[in-house]
């Protein structure tokens, strides 16, 4: 990812390449290091990114 982008450029960036992901970026949980974030984090080089779909079940 480039320099300064946010969880939601990620989610954009995975979503548009795995089209099969049926769910709005806004639905997507994230979490970074490890601690639940909004889409609004700034990534650093080095973090390690969680993405969490909605998940649906009965």
């Amino acid at each position: 990812m480039p320099n300064k982008s946010t969880l939601a450029d990620l989610v954009a960036r995975v979503l548009e390449a795995n089209i099969e992901i049926k769910c709005s970026p806004e639905r997507m949980v994230a979490a970074v290091n490890e601690e639940y974030q909004t889409h609004d984090q700034v990534l650093l080089t080095g973090d390690i990114v969680a993405l969490i779909p909605p998940v649906s079940g009965g």
